[in-house]
């Protein structure tokens, strides 16, 4: 990790500040007068240390006014419009003693300009009518450093790296947070491998929830090991790629059944679920889900009922955390074709689709129409599906190296990951918070808007920058039905809409020749089989 540490110091009466500052490429030192009016405080540029241009300031902005990632022109400062503003956030990796207290840098580059930079920072301020205050903190410790992860990138177009951490503002998102070790996700999937050198086990543990104990065992699949290495693979340590979150812890919830070709059933789905709620684990991913035959499938279901998709749906009623849940590889509508958990619509689920690099729905249309339900694409859906991450050609740890893969299952750790991250910022949100700030500051994109319910792709750093409180939890009654689906209503407005379960634990009848089924949940309301 490459780290330049910027010492904040008072050495004057105009509060001036001593720091020193490497940047990506040298170590550049920089006194500056401490000068801020509600929004700024400048640093002017040593040029006799750095060897840099004597007509440049730097701009340290607030943390509440970095926030606002406003678009800056000179005359927002009181300068002459030929100033340039040049952004240098983004050449940073920035955090305040690993904590997230964000300042935008920004460099007034007065060089075709006819302001005088000679008069000094406080003249020009005083000029464009900015108060000078007393400091607004005691002494503290910045550390600037981009991760030097190989396989990170820099780009949102170049699938040989990690485009898809670009793709939703991550370099941005993490100078405001990169994680709290208080915060917990539970990743209900293979297992992870740790012999992976990018795998930092000190931050995974492990249950077994198919309790065939397994803890200490290496999974004999890889899906679990790139979707946790999404999470929460070790960054700026000179190896592979770059996580998501750096100090998040994960529970490694094993769901993988030796006898089902070492993937989940139905029932090692509702254990891991039930065991996340017996920990108080606030987010959960599942990379997974089931089209309604083999919910309702014995096999997957071994406690010899054919009542797997009510107990799957009761124990997320259950849990109080946020449930992440892919969408689907069938490129399937979820409105005529459901795939649950996304389907059953739970307030405390998102649903997530894959986009692809070009920000379209990720699909491979020559494998559609091959009768698999596996690997054609995303499922996309207005009412089920809430929102797309990047989910084509994804880098990630697998096995003991990384490989590329493409599929739901890894967009939607990136969505529990950025979950976690708001939560560590956040750590009063309730789930319905959570949620609701994740799917109001998406990047709206007119090719996703008609096949999910927020119209866009996941944007970490907005999702940082503009939290959602709601004054109270949601508490749903089914108020309104159709033949195949139920709406619950909350007192505030907001509804869930759902597809009816039916099973064993449901009431049928035949009339003159025509069956119908009772389903529980909405009133007993009819459905023609």
């Amino acid at each position: 990790m490459k780290k330049t540490i910027l010492k904040i110091g008072i050495i004057a009466s105009l509060a001036a500040l001593s720091l020193s500052c490497l940047s990506l490429f040298a170590l550049n030192v920089i006194k500056s007068h401490y000068v801020h009016g509600g929004s700024f405080f400048f640093a002017k540029r040593n040029n006799e240390k750095n060897g840099l241009e004597s007509n440049t300031l730097l701009c340290v902005l607030k943390h509440d006014e970095s926030l606002l990632f406003k678009n800056y022109i000179p005359a927002d400062f009181g300068l002459n419009p030929d100033v340039i503003i040049n952004d240098l956030t983004n050449s940073y990796f920035c955090k305040e003693n690993l904590k997230s207290d964000f300042r935008r840098i920004l460099e007034f580059d007065f060089s075709n300009s006819n302001s005088k930079i000679e008069k000094g920072v406080y003249d020009i301020l005083k000029e464009s009518k900015t108060i000078i205050h007393s400091l607004e903190y005691s002494a503290k410790s910045i550390y600037f450093y981009t991760p030097n992860d190989p396989l990170l990138g820099s780009s949102s177009t170049d699938t040989t790296k990690q485009y898809y951490l670009h793709k939703i503002s991550m370099p941005s998102a993490w100078n405001i947070e990169t994680g709290s070790s208080s915060v917990t996700v539970g990743l209900i999937d293979s297992g992870v491998n740790f012999s992976n050198n990018d795998i930092d086990s000190s931050r995974f543990s492990t249950y077994d929830a198919t309790g065939l104990g397994r803890e200490a065992y290496a999974p004999v699949i890889s899906h679990g090991t790139m979707t946790g290495g999404i999470i929460a693979a070790s960054t700026n340590n000179s190896t592979y790629i770059a996580g998501i979150c750096q100090n998040v812890l994960i529970k490694n919830i094993r769901a993988d059944v030796p006898a089902n070709n070492y993937e989940e059933t139905v029932s090692s789905i509702i254990s891991s679920i039930n065991y996340a709620t017996s920990q108080n684990i606030p987010i959960i991913n599942y990379s997974g889900g089931f089209y309604y035959q083999d919910l309702y499938n014995n096999a997957l279901y071994d406690n010899g009922q054919n009542d797997g998709g009510a107990a799957l749906r009761q124990a997320i009623i259950n849990y109080d955390g946020l449930v992440v849940v892919a969408s689907g590889n069938g490129y399937f509508n979820l409105n005529s074709t459901p795939c649950y958990p996304s389907s059953w619509d739970l307030p405390n689920v998102i649903s997530v689709g894959a986009s692809n690099v070009n920000d379209n729905i990720w699909c491979w249309p020559q494998n559609h129409n091959n009768n698999s339900i596996d690997d054609d694409g995303s499922n996309y859906s207005n009412i089920h599906v809430h929102l797309f991450a990047p989910g084509e050609d994804i880098i990630s740890t697998s096995g003991t190296s990384t490989s590329k893969e493409s599929g739901t299952s890894f967009a939607a750790p990136q969505v529990a990951a950025v979950a976690a991250l708001v939560l560590s910022k956040y750590p009063s949100m309730t789930t319905y918070d959570l949620k609701d700030t994740i799917l109001s500051n998406v990047d709206v994109i007119s090719s996703l808007s008609n096949y999910c319910t927020s119209g866009g792709r996941l944007n970490a750093q907005m999702a940082l920058s503009n939290p959602v409180y709601h004054s109270h939890n949601h508490t749903f009654n089914y108020q309104s039905a159709g033949q195949y689906k139920h709406r619950a209503y909350c007192e505030c407005g907001d509804y869930l809409m759902e597809f009816h379960i039916w099973d064993e634990g449901y009431t049928w009848m035949n009339n003159n020749g025509v069956t119908f089924g009772y389903c529980d949940l909405c009133g007993g309301t009819m459905r023609v089989w």
